[in-house]
């Protein structure tokens, strides 16, 4: 008579059986890896090294071409997702425009790649020091880089402008500093009159009013006023070639 183990044993007496806990397997992802292209693109080129070396016959070479087009696709794909990833890059470093970043009538050499290898296309348009009312509320994103390098060099006083009738008036810079009394928090270029309903269409071309009154300063400040690129020079070097626009 066969022995008996002791669960049939215990089943027979009605004995509970004692109950094994085991840890629940670790969940298995439903998702496969994705296959490696490298892999993938060695297995084709020893198989079409192998076909090569039979003796030619019409399977032989129906499964080259077949093979042959399978490497031509993976190389567009990879040459397509070397795209994507360059395309990624340049919108996470210049996210405004794809084409011409940045470039505008404000801007017109618009926004270079900070890390850009030739350091003449690294090229960034200033923005203004401080808050400045002029007096209306100066935005560096609507006024030209000319504007904005004069506006920069500009300092407390007053200077003499003349109006487009060649009347003459005198305005009034401000600046107020920070705590430091080093760093400027803002700057204020005003006139009782000069801006009001029935004056302002007076007033000669915010380029035009800057540099008069930058003449007006001392010998350091003229001289560097007078270096500041016009826009219309700036134009023109671009067309020359000789300043990089960011394309």
């Amino acid at each position: 008579m066969a022995k008996k183990t002791q669960e049939e044993l215990d089943a027979m007496v009605g004995n509970p059986v004692e109950e094994v806990t085991t840890d629940p397997p670790a969940p298995v992802s439903s998702t496969p890896a994705p296959p490696d292209p490298w892999t993938i693109l060695d297995r084709i080129s020893r198989a079409m090294e192998a076909l090569t070396a039979r003796p030619a016959d019409d399977t032989s070479t129906k499964a080259l071409e077949i093979l042959s087009a399978a490497v031509q696709r993976m190389s567009e794909s990879n040459i397509e997702g070397a795209k994507m990833l360059t395309q990624e890059h340049r919108r996470a470093n210049r996210p405004s425009n794809e084409v011409v970043p940045n470039r505008s009538v404000f801007n017109r050499r618009g926004e270079g790649l900070v890390d850009d290898p030739d350091p003449s296309r690294r090229y960034k348009k200033p923005d203004l020091k401080c808050m400045m009312l002029l007096p209306w509320m100066a935005e560096a994103a609507s006024m030209t880089r000319e504007e904005v390098e004069l506006c920069n060099l500009l300092e407390a006083g007053s200077y003499i402008v003349r109006r487009q009738d060649r009347t003459k008036l005198t305005m009034e810079v401000q600046i107020r500093y920070k705590a430091d009394n080093i760093t400027p928090s803002t700057l204020i270029v005003n006139h009782e009159t000069a801006f009001n309903n029935d004056n302002f269409r007076n007033m000669p071309p915010l380029v035009d009013m800057l540099r008069e009154m930058l003449k007006q300063h001392d010998a350091p400040v003229r001289q560097a006023a007078a270096l500041v690129m016009s826009d219309e020079e700036e134009e023109a070097m671009i067309e020359a070639g000789e300043l990089s626009v960011s394309v």
